[in-house]
């Protein structure tokens, strides 16, 4: 709707760059939740459910279970992340066709745009499921990431918009990185751009290194609950 909304607002014009950076990049900005929910719900079902323990008794050992289930889970949220971007990404290219814009579907730039939400989508996962094995409540994971990327971080954002100086700090968490790989910085206000910060491939070292630190702290402060307790079957 919002990407028939602004094609619909160039009618007998030609559509600005900015605008179609901002279309094309839903799927990166809104669409990181998918795989952030996928891979949670895999992770903290089959702890809550008790899956973990008999893991650890088929893979024997604590470490290769936790690694497998990061792993089916990311890979699991990574899929699903793909489809709901390029569903996003042919969509918004549709409803530019429809109202008889140039869709600019496969450009170099937003080609670019797509790869890097395609990335973000497997970091997502990764990030998802280390926050769901340090919460083990998908519930929680869910409510507090939407409650910091609604509520909190955009109040963050807009006091560095009108300060550089808080900017040069809030660059660098998870929601102006998820601008900064879906949207060119170098499209838009000078606003626009300040609010991005940095390049692409930065933003993606940075929000991998995000999901590394939330893997490697759920894995310290997990490892004794993978663990059988005495004369039970279900892991701690």
């Amino acid at each position: 709707m919002i990407s028939h909304l602004v094609a619909s607002g160039y009618e007998g014009s030609t559509v600005e760059d900015v605008s179609y950076g901002y279309v094309y990049s839903f799927g990166g900005r809104i669409g990181y939740i998918v795989p952030l929910a996928v891979a949670s719900l895999i992770v903290t079902s089959e702890y809550q459910s008790g899956q973990i323990a008999r893991s650890i008794v088929i893979l024997r050992g604590r470490g290769r279970a936790f690694a497998a289930n990061v792993v089916a889970a990311t890979l699991a949220g990574s899929v699903l992340g793909a489809l709901f971007a390029t569903l996003a990404h042919l969509v918004s290219g549709a409803m530019f066709a429809l109202n008889s814009q140039d869709p600019r579907l496969a450009t170099s730039r937003h080609l670019a745009m797509y790869s890097g939400i395609l990335a973000l989508g497997v970091l997502w996962s990764a990030i998802g499921a280390g926050l769901a094995w340090l919460v083990r409540n998908q519930t929680a994971v869910i409510g507090g990431v939407l409650a910091f990327a609604i509520f909190i971080e955009p109040t963050i954002s807009a006091a560095g918009n009108a300060d550089p100086s808080v900017m040069r700090i809030v660059k660098w968490l998870p929601g102006p990185l998820n601008w900064a790989v879906s949207w060119p910085a170098g499209v838009g206000q000078e606003t626009t751009r300040r609010a991005i910060g940095l390049a692409p491939g930065t933003a993606l070292v940075v929000l991998a290194m995000y999901a590394g630190l939330f893997l490697v702290l759920s894995w310290i402060l997990m490892r004794d609950r993978l663990g059988f307790s005495r004369g039970s079957t279900i892991a701690q």
